[in-house]
């Protein structure tokens, strides 16, 4: 149960970086300052700044977190509520997507 409670808080996190409006002006301030750094676009940059819109590149960095966080606190209260949180934030977004079409 605590894995997939631990992804589905990872999923959550990953899209509450990559593609929520709630972070969008961060999201988009800190890709152009990546990008543009000292006036001229940098390849190198450009890829650090698509960390932070790729969902498949964030959950990786998104999960070693979780797994630290998980390797300090284990199965303590804090640790076990923040993953439900997130857990069922992200169900939640997901059901009423789903809903939201009529499927």
């Amino acid at each position: 149960m605590v894995i997939i409670l631990t992804v589905l808080a990872v999923a959550r996190v990953t899209r509450l970086i990559t593609t929520d409006v709630l972070f969008e002006g961060v999201r988009s301030r800190a890709v152009k300052a990546l990008i543009e750094h000292d006036g001229e676009p940098s390849l190198v940059r450009g890829k650090i700044a698509y960390l932070i819109v790729c969902d498949w590149c964030a959950s990786v960095y998104v999960g070693a977190a979780a797994a630290g966080a998980y390797w300090t606190w284990g199965e303590t209260m804090p640790y076990m509520a923040t993953v439900l949180a997130l857990s069922a934030s992200y169900v939640t977004g997901f059901l009423a997507t789903v809903t939201e079409r009529g499927e």
